[in-house]
């Protein structure tokens, strides 16, 4: 026997108060926000799926938890609006089956743009503890009992072709040659508490390729995925007389200049003439990528780099998207989506009185080895905890 109940959050309606309606029996009543959050929180352990779906355009999402109880499936539908106090609340409780229990790798449940590629979710905490503590959930205690393990003789590496000094001598970047000169004072420290960290040359011309190889396949997937969204079955409604003008209308309006772009590379890069060239060539080059590394990880527990080539930019700054700091310094982090391999990104240092950070990934399946290399790099380098207030920056 299946079960579904709806719970509507109005809080214009009922303040602090959601709609209870059982799809099975039809009977509705009022009960606590309050105590709808406390029911599923205690049903964690037995959800055996969590989606979310926020329509384009609207302002309301719709969680789905299915589980099963006594051996039977119910399914909890939380309706809100994206406004809701209790909105984080019940989207922290989705994060939390993102640890998936087979491959130990966070997932996004439903992100807009349907890209399958960008398997990983950015999530930020103030430290690898609070991570651990907040994020991982109950059932995997592994993470937070190998922190402290010791990691003397754990070895990393980085890549030559990006993070050599002196293949920028002829630079002007000042930001990049600081990014670069912390990053080697870093390394001295880390080598100083126990680990070995390594020069090594992936392929100049790999890593040139990864920047295109990403866009290549991720603006293909997110065309393919969202060509349901139409104004008709799903999307905003457009404008028009005809199929053709409702849809024209409503994918010219529904999206910002940025996923319109992604849309039209994706379309070409799907047209028949081009899979061969570009698609399934991404794909080629993204299994050396994926191969390399695996390579690698037989000899490394992690491979080191700057995060990026320096600061976050300035809004309407411009960046020449062919230089090495591009294409390599600043895109390297598909690496970790194109494997499925954990990646933390770790504060440490200032540039230009501005943050900057370094880059830690590790082999798949092999999380609890990264949290506890980046709780002792984090440790060793004195920026733990860091957040604005406490810093004149």
């Amino acid at each position: 026997m299946k079960e579904t109940i709806n719970f509507v959050f109005n809080e214009n309606e009922v303040p602090n108060r959601a709609t209870a309606h059982s799809l099975t029996t039809g009977e509705k009543q009022i009960v606590s926000k309050d105590l709808v959050l406390e029911k599923l929180t205690s049903l964690k352990k037995d959800f055996s799926n969590v989606s979310c779906r926020t329509r384009k355009g609207e302002v309301s999402s719709t969680f789905v938890f299915k589980y099963k109880k006594n051996n039977q499936e119910l399914l909890a539908r939380v309706i809100l609006n994206n406004n809701d106090p209790f909105y984080e609340s019940v989207s922290n409780l989705s994060e939390l089956y993102k640890v998936n229990k087979k491959y130990k790798k966070l997932k996004t449940l439903a992100i807009a743009s349907g890209i399958v590629l960008v398997t990983t979710a950015p999530i930020v905490q103030k430290n690898i503890t609070n991570f651990t503590n907040k994020v991982i959930s109950d059932d995997n205690k592994k993470y937070t009992e190998t922190l402290e393990n010791d990691i003397k003789g754990k070895k990393l590496f980085y890549f030559k072709e990006a993070c050599d000094i002196n293949l920028y001598k002829d630079t002007n970047d000042s930001e990049l040659l600081e990014t670069l000169k912390q990053f080697h004072e870093n390394i001295e420290k880390l080598r100083k508490i126990g680990f070995s960290v390594t020069e090594v040359e992936f392929g100049k011309d790999l890593l040139d390729a990864l920047y295109p190889t990403y866009m290549t396949i991720s603006c293909a997937e997110a065309t393919s995925n969202n060509a349901n969204l139409t104004g008709i079955q799903f999307g905003p409604r457009g404008e028009g007389n005809s199929i053709e003008e409702i849809m024209f209308d409503a994918r010219t309006k529904g999206f910002s200049e940025l996923i319109k772009r992604r849309f039209i590379l994706g379309s070409y890069i799907l047209q028949k003439e081009n899979q061969e060239k570009l698609f399934l060539n991404a794909g080629r080059i993204r299994r050396l990528v994926v191969n390399k590394m695996n390579e690698l990880f037989k000899t490394y527990d992690g491979l080191i780099m700057p995060t990026s080539g320096g600061i976050a930019p300035k809004f309407g700054q411009k960046s020449d998207q062919l230089s090495d700091r591009y294409l390599i310094l600043e895109n390297h982090l598909v690496i970790g989506n194109f494997g499925g391999f954990p990646s933390i990104s770790l504060p440490s240092g200032f540039v230009n009185n501005m943050p900057i950070s370094i880059n830690l990934t590790g082999k798949a399946m092999e999380d609890d080895k990264v949290l506890n290399m980046a709780y002792k790099i984090e440790e060793c380098l004195g920026y733990k905890g860091l957040v604005k207030e406490e810093y004149d920056v």
